[in-house]
């Protein structure tokens, strides 16, 4: 066989229990087709100069001088489309911002960038590393931008923060009820304070421009070549919140270019009301560079925004009330997410973080009669 490359001299990780290691591969139509040791009798044709001894660091043999080769990366749980998004919107970590008065100075940056009347987004902020040990407040958001909705996201994507004026566009005031698996924080008399938990969060989010397939296009090819540079091949989409057409955006990616495979999960809450909605065995196919697997249940929060739902009540909370966290989606929920996975013969996964959602969410997975051949509910 005349291979395209030949890589020799490596440090090769192959996950193979035969053969862990080589210290060469031959490429082929972008795939590995063989890999092994130079010195080994079956690789006297690698190549195309006829002998292990022949072979010469040219054109299509590289010498890789030592380095590590491992196999690609493959991200379990990660939400594409969102961390595509995310990585347009400011970054609310190290080494740009260590404090809210460092995310005002960026907040004011981004509006004078953007101009008048366009939402200023941010994200991945967490209160315990930010320097004053808090949440920053609509009140700080409206420090750096006042004029223009402001929402930034958390690090858990379970919580949200918004300015005054993000509250104005969703008409949100003092006597906007909670919602549903959900929590307005307000301050000591009862106003809101612009932090949105878990459902809450939609309500104002609901407000905010839809991107264009094109721009969502765009930011899934920019991050794909991000993944692919740090080795990550192959991914899961544990779901997006607000419903998008996988197949749609994730394949016309791919003619720009995307290089992942990818494993996608839709939100049950965005499905549920859907009836026509179905999901293929074509469609699951593990052939598909794209291919959808099952559907998406959210039973709760995250523990280090203390909206994951417990037996146990949080420690110390400002009003020194006893909080559990949130039991985020409904009974029904849970049986018809089921019924669908158990119709459709495809996954149900379902994210809970406190001990109540756990079991909540083992109870339902473990009826007996619900389990079907080709139907596995995960629980994580």
């Amino acid at each position: 066989m005349r291979y395209d490359s030949v890589y020799i001299n490596g440090k090769i990780f192959t996950s193979d229990k035969e053969q862990p290691y080589a210290d060469a591969m031959a490429v082929k139509d972008g795939k590995v087709v063989w890999i092994g040791n130079l010195t080994d009798a079956t690789v006297a044709n690698v190549g195309t100069t006829g002998t292990v001894e022949e072979v010469q660091v040219g054109e299509n043999i590289i010498d890789l001088q030592g380095k590590r080769v491992l196999p690609g990366f493959v991200d379990s749980h990660m939400h594409v489309i969102m961390l595509a998004n995310c990585n347009k919107k400011i970054s609310v970590l190290p080494p740009e911002i260590y404090s809210i008065d460092d995310l005002i100075v960026a907040l004011r940056k981004r509006r004078e960038a953007q101009g008048e009347g366009a939402w200023v987004e941010g994200w991945g902020y967490d209160e315990g590393k930010l320097a004053e040990g808090r949440t920053p407040t609509r009140w700080d958001l409206d420090k750096g931008c006042s004029d223009a909705p402001v929402e930034i996201i958390r690090t858990c994507a379970h919580i949200s923060v918004v300015n005054s004026k993000a509250l104005e566009v969703a008409g949100m005031t003092k006597d906007t009820p909670d919602p549903v698996g959900g929590k307005i924080g307000r301050d000591e008399h009862g106003e809101p304070n612009g932090i949105m938990y878990e459902t809450a969060k939609e309500m104002v989010s609901a407000f905010k421009p839809k991107q264009t397939l094109e721009m969502l296009v765009s930011n899934v090819k920019d991050l794909g070549d991000i993944l692919v540079s740090q080795g990550v091949t192959t991914c899961a989409d544990m779901g997006e919140f607000g419903y998008c057409d996988y197949e749609d955006i994730f394949e016309r990616a791919v003619v720009e270019g995307f290089k992942n495979k990818v494993a996608c999960y839709y939100m049950w809450d965005d499905i549920k009301d859907k009836p026509w909605f179905t999901i293929t065995p074509e469609q699951m196919s593990p052939n598909k560079q794209i291919r959808i697997v099952g559907v998406k249940l959210v039973g709760d929060g995250s523990v280090s925004g203390r909206t994951a739902w417990c037996d146990k009540p949080y420690t110390a909370t400002l009003n020194d009330t006893e909080e559990y966290g949130i039991p985020v989606c409904s009974e029904q929920d849970f049986e018809d997410a089921i019924k669908f996975a158990k119709d459709h013969k495809c996954q149900v996964s379902i994210h809970c973080m406190g001990s109540e959602a756990i079991k909540r969410a083992i109870e339902y997975t473990w009826q007996e009669e619900l389990w079907v051949e080709g139907v596995a509910p995960g629980v994580y």
